[in-house]
């Protein structure tokens, strides 16, 4: 698996965890509106309703290329990717890190 995170877009606001950052500086790769409500399987998932703003800071790649992290409001979890509009991008640049299993 390995998580691809942006470079030198916007700077995140908000509560993300240091221990998931992938670069020096978290970026924002894009933002968008929930299509759907969704709750996750467990806590590490974001809870969504429908309309709300998301956030992406990191895209999943491999067997998980569907999931995606960002954060809804304070709240920084996991969502299908199918599940966002986007609307803006904040960069097109990326950069792949690989990840533990």
């Amino acid at each position: 698996m390995k998580v691809t995170g942006g470079v030198g877009g916007a700077l995140c606001p908000g509560d993300v965890r240091p221990e998931a950052a992938v670069t020096a500086a978290v970026v924002l790769l894009c933002r968008g509106k929930a299509i759907a409500d969704f709750s996750g399987p467990d806590c590490r998932f974001l809870k969504v309703k429908t309309s709300e703003t998301i956030y992406v800071y990191y895209k999943l790649s491999g067997r998980r290329a569907d999931i995606w992290a960002g954060s809804v409001g304070s709240h920084f979890g996991y969502f299908p990717n199918h599940l966002l509009a986007v609307n803006h991008r904040y960069t097109d640049k990326e950069i792949e890190v690989p990840a533990e299993v």
